[in-house]
């Protein structure tokens, strides 16, 4: 869990979900998402119901350990 964790913590700038790679690279490059990541897209849509929940939580983040 602590190895997950410290990675993507590199793919987060906390409080800047569209500047945050864990949540630009999987969404589809008409929402807002990036060409680049190869990895297939999983959200056609900001709006989707998992990428909110993933926005709220980077626009939470401090970046300690404790969140």
């Amino acid at each position: 869990s602590g190895r997950n964790f410290e990675r993507i913590q590199r793919l987060v700038v906390p409080g800047q979900p569209l500047e945050s790679s864990l949540l630009v690279n999987p969404l589809a490059e008409e929402a807002g998402g990036s060409h680049w990541h190869a990895g297939g897209k999983h959200w056609t849509t900001q709006d989707a119901s998992e990428w909110q929940t993933l926005a709220r939580w980077v626009e939470g983040a401090t970046g300690g350990a404790g969140r």
